[in-house]
């Protein structure tokens, strides 16, 4: 079957935060649905502009566009193959989803293999977590500090913390300059947790025992998730 009669994929296609929440257009958004889905048949997309033209209905220089914009901000890769007659690949930057026996479930998104498993799952949870309050599309976190961070704070004084941050008139206006170092630093944490707690807010204080059933719950959460697809046999 050549590339250009494809036929649609009938699975689910993913669009991960950081990219439903980034400066993209909409269309490449989702466009980048649709590689996801192509690549998780296959391992990687090698659907054509035409291809892809033809199933949306538009130009291929709009494709080529989408493509372009995915590729610059750092969520997909292409490579031409001179020696299959130049064919054009399309390479998905830390997949966001994994294919077994037709169920499909979120892989965490890990920079380093030797970090703690406990922490995958509260990790992909403060990233969303940090996106959603500063309205920022980091993609990755540090390789170091988060799991010191992780294991000195609860993700709800964190989210608490982060608020107060965004609150203050300062910081408000350096918001989207602001690095992600800086961000989840235990210092800054530790500061506007301290303010948050001053102004009223309602953080629970939390025990050495309650922290571990925090990580407990995510452990749980994340092993129903990939119960998904050892179950559907």
């Amino acid at each position: 079957m050549s590339e250009e009669n494809l036929e649609r994929p009938n699975y689910y296609a993913i669009i991960p935060a950081d990219v439903r929440y980034s400066d993209i257009s909409a269309s490449a958004k989702l466009l980048y649905g649709e590689i996801s889905a192509l690549a998780n048949k296959t391992g990687t997309c090698w659907a054509s502009n035409k291809y892809f033209a033809d199933l949306y209905k538009v130009n291929v220089d709009a494709i080529s566009r989408w493509v372009k914009q995915l590729a610059d901000a750092g969520f997909v890769s292409t490579k031409i193959i001179k020696s299959q007659g130049n064919r054009r690949y399309i390479k998905l930057m830390n997949a966001p989803i994994m294919k077994k026996d037709d169920s499909y479930y979120e892989k965490a998104q890990v920079n380093n293999n030797t970090k703690n498993s406990n922490n995958v799952v509260l990790e992909k949870e403060l990233l969303e977590t940090v996106n959603r309050i500063t309205k920022r599309a980091f993609r990755t976190l540090p390789n170091k500090g988060v799991k010191k961070l992780l294991d000195t704070f609860t993700l709800v004084e964190i989210s608490s913390s982060l608020s107060a941050l965004a609150a203050d008139d300062w910081h408000a206006e350096r918001l989207k300059e602001l690095s992600l170092d800086y961000l989840i630093r235990p210092t800054t944490i530790d500061k506007f947790l301290g303010i948050a707690k001053k102004d009223g807010a309602d953080v629970p204080t939390y025990t050495d025992e309650q922290r571990a059933a925090d990580k407990a719950e995510a452990l749980r959460r994340r092993d129903a998730v990939r119960a998904m697809g050892n179950g559907a046999k």
